[in-house]
């Protein structure tokens, strides 16, 4: 028998979910931050971490905002400030656009 193990880690200050504020067409025109108050760590995703907030669990998160004010996208890429991060956003809204073409 499988037995799924959860530990729940308290997060430090600093850590956010980036939230992006768009226009009606998709445009990112700036981010917000949910604060992210503990981890869970879980066996049956092979412990990686999945970031909570007031909310709850948040599976679907993109970016990350780390407390050097730098971001992440978890396993991706790294971002070294808030402006690079909304290039990168606005970078991928081209993509998307242009694939709808």
């Amino acid at each position: 028998m499988n037995q799924t193990t959860s530990t729940l880690i308290p997060a430090q200050p600093g850590w956010g979910i980036v939230i992006p504020l768009a226009e009606e067409d998709g445009q990112v025109l700036d981010v917000a931050h949910e604060p992210i108050i503990a981890w869970l760590l879980n066996s049956s995703n092979g412990y990686a971490p999945t970031p909570i907030t007031i909310a709850g669990p948040e599976y679907q998160a993109d970016f990350i905002l780390l407390p050097d004010g730098s971001y992440e996208a978890p396993g991706l890429a790294s971002y070294p400030d808030k402006a690079a991060l909304l290039q990168e956003m606005k970078n991928q809204e081209q993509q998307r656009e242009r694939k709808r073409k």
